[in-house]
């Protein structure tokens, strides 16, 4: 599986996109627009040096908020980080459960946790395995009910086999009905061994 066609990929990337773009215009912004510096208490516009004023200007409008969208970019990635793993987290989970149930019917049932679709996922998959499994012991009980059935009507012609003068026609018979009785045979076998898990 290529892993940038994942659902976490793709959100990621989305998220990320997003989040670039935003600060990339916000940054734009910032440089058009060039924000003063913030007026200094105590301290009127004449006894500023022309100097300190370019200082505190340079330093406002350019460390700042640099500084300000670096912090905020690292925390949103963060957070999308976070929120397409955990968007992602139940589908990688009803994938194991899955795969689970494809090699063992009888494989614990899925908890069903996490958000309301995520809860009413697991509760259908539980509910699929349930009735797959219930049509696999029909179909086992059914199969051999009518194994053992067969089996009756069987003996009986074998004994008025025995009634009859025709050896050649006996043993055709003979061969026919045991050739049944194998396929009997392993039916029963098929039923009562357990699939390889």
């Amino acid at each position: 599986m290529n892993p940038s066609r994942t659902l976490f990929a793709r959100l990621f990337t989305v998220s990320l996109g997003a989040i670039v773009l935003a600060h990339g215009l916000t940054y734009l912004w910032i440089l058009h627009y060039r924000i003063p510096p913030p007026p200094r208490l105590g301290i009127t516009d004449q006894t500023l040096d022309p100097a300190q004023a370019l200082e505190a200007s340079s330093h406002y409008v350019l460390v700042w908020p640099k500084a300000m969208l670096a912090f905020q970019g690292l925390a949103l990635v963060g957070i999308a980080w976070y929120v397409s793993r955990s968007l992602t987290r139940p589908l990688k989970r009803f994938s194991r459960a899955a795969e689970r149930l494809g090699h063992d019917l009888d494989s614990a049932p899925l908890e069903e946790t996490g958000g309301i679709e995520a809860r009413q996922v697991a509760k259908r998959l539980n509910h699929m395995q349930q009735a797959i499994r219930d049509q696999v012991d029909m179909r086992r009980r059914m199969l051999g009910a009518v194994s053992h059935d067969l089996r009756t009507p069987l003996s009986r012609l074998k004994l008025r086999l025995m009634l009859l003068d025709d050896p050649a026609l006996v043993a055709d018979m003979s061969n026919d009905i045991e050739a049944i009785v194998r396929v009997l045979d392993a039916t029963q076998h098929y039923l009562h061994d357990k699939p390889p898990g």
